[in-house]
């Protein structure tokens, strides 16, 4: 019997390693931009259809010199504004100029979206990512 259990969990390890190697890598993002704080605000609409409207900031820091910022998204969300913007500090930040976004692409598969600037986002440096959106409640 406990031959049986052990041979269970090696074909379950196999096929857990297996699934993670092939697909998840998939899914995971790059980590030269890394989060340090969200805030996130969010007003619901429930006259015609039930959805919402909200923004979200997310302060976060280039770890190494890049052109593109990659985030996670559902895929009914509908961004209505996409800024980044450079900062100072972390803590309480002034918020500077303003980063040139080159274009915007979404993946309906990994549900990513993929903001590709002109300038090169510099390493060790903090940005503001600002999004307004809306959604349904239901999809």
């Amino acid at each position: 019997m406990l031959s049986n259990n052990l041979l269970d969990f090696e074909i379950s390890l196999f096929v857990s390693i297996l699934f993670h190697t092939v697909f998840c890598d998939n899914y995971r993002l790059p980590e030269t931009i890394i989060p340090k704080h969200y805030k996130l605000e969010i007003s619901a609409s429930v006259d015609d259809e039930l959805s919402f409207k909200g923004s979200l900031e997310i302060v976060t820091q280039c770890l190494n010199a890049t052109k593109t910022i990659s985030l996670h998204r559902d895929w009914d969300l509908k961004f209505e504004k996409i800024e980044v913007k450079k900062i100072d500090t972390v803590q309480s930040y002034e918020i500077g100029d303003g980063v040139t976004l080159k274009e915007i692409l979404y993946s309906k598969t990994e549900e990513f979206i993929m903001i590709s600037t002109i300038e090169e986002l510099e390493e060790n440096q903090h940005y503001v990512i600002y999004f307004e959106f809306e959604g349904p409640f239901f999809s």
